[in-house]
């Protein structure tokens, strides 16, 4: 599949943020506000296509799971992001493959000048002063937190056009979707139906392929 050695690398870049992260967290004793989830239900991230394209991937190969995010869209529920789960421990869907500014979000700084400067949430910079003060300092001594831009230029050289390529995260996804699904079906065999960019004609390739029961109609090239 033509994406799968993106896909790997990026899972590799996020593999390389965590472990970063989380000896920061270990260092400073930050961590999320415990039952918060304000990052995830009080906006939609914008998010490039290729990291939509690690989550198309996982949709994909998930058919319950794709037909959810299907669900989550066209009811247009209050929480802004279809993969948000109240009941999880992270109140998150995806959080093995969460985008960039979910893993970086509170715990990722900015160059000052010569100097890294930590950018915590405002939960956690109001509820942990002291905790963020000393990371602050920890940072000023050689302490690693990864810095945003810096960061994301790794994933820009995995696919400069497809990094750069941003949206909603809703739409990101539905534009990785189509990538991947169409990418995946000329190597497999001919539709029996056109297999144009709309995204009408990928929920029906998802459909036919995935044979979930269909919750789905199609009216003037819309969802319904």
């Amino acid at each position: 599949m033509v994406y799968q050695q993106k896909i790997l690398e990026m899972k590799n870049i996020y593999q390389n943020l965590e472990n970063t992260i989380q000896i920061f967290k270990e260092k400073t004793h930050l961590d999320c506000i415990p039952g918060c989830g304000d990052c995830c239900n009080r906006f939609e991230p914008y998010i490039s296509v290729l990291e939509g394209i690690v989550i198309a991937n996982w949709l994909y190969q998930n058919p319950g799971e794709l037909e959810s995010f299907f669900s989550k869209i066209k009811n247009k529920s209050e929480i802004l992001c279809p993969f948000y789960k109240v009941d999880s421990l992270f109140h998150c869907g995806i959080y093995p493959i969460r985008p960039f500014i979910c893993r970086t979000f509170a715990f990722s700084g900015k160059k000052v000048g010569n100097e890294i400067k930590y950018s915590p949430c405002l939960r956690i910079q109001h509820q942990c002063p002291d905790e963020t003060r000393i990371a602050q300092e920890y940072i000023s001594q050689g302490l690693i937190v990864p810095v945003y831009n810096e960061e994301y230029a790794k994933i820009c050289q995995i696919d400069f056009l497809l990094a750069t390529d941003m949206h909603p995260l809703i739409r990101s996804i539905e534009i990785a979707l189509s990538e991947v699904i169409v990418s995946k079906d000329t190597r497999q065999k001919e539709n029996s139906f056109s297999c144009s960019n709309s995204f009408t004609a990928l929920v029906r390739k998802i459909l036919e392929k995935a044979n979930p029961v269909s919750l789905y109609s199609v009216k003037n090239g819309e969802v319904i």
